[in-house]
């Protein structure tokens, strides 16, 4: 079991990796809704501003691991 809480609002910013060629370098910011389970996190994400903005929310999935904290973020449509 973890000793990290990230239980509840978080805000967070995506920045674009070069595989995302012209998006490369520019933010993707979000809110998010964290539960934590021991070592799991879920969650619900909502794009607030920047590049790539989707107006369907996203649901996230992830683990901690001692203090790194791993997730992915899914949308439920393509935009």
């Amino acid at each position: 079991m973890t000793a990290l809480n990230l239980n509840g609002h978080w805000t967070g910013v995506i920045v674009y990796g070069y595989r995302y060629r012209q998006l490369q370098g520019k933010n993707l910011y979000f809110d998010l809704e964290i539960t934590q389970d021991n070592n799991e996190i879920t969650g619900t994400s909502i794009d607030t501003g920047g590049q790539g903005v989707s107006p369907d929310p996203a649901n996230i999935k992830g683990t901690i691991d001692n203090n790194f904290i791993s997730f992915i973020k899914q949308y439920s449509s393509y935009h």
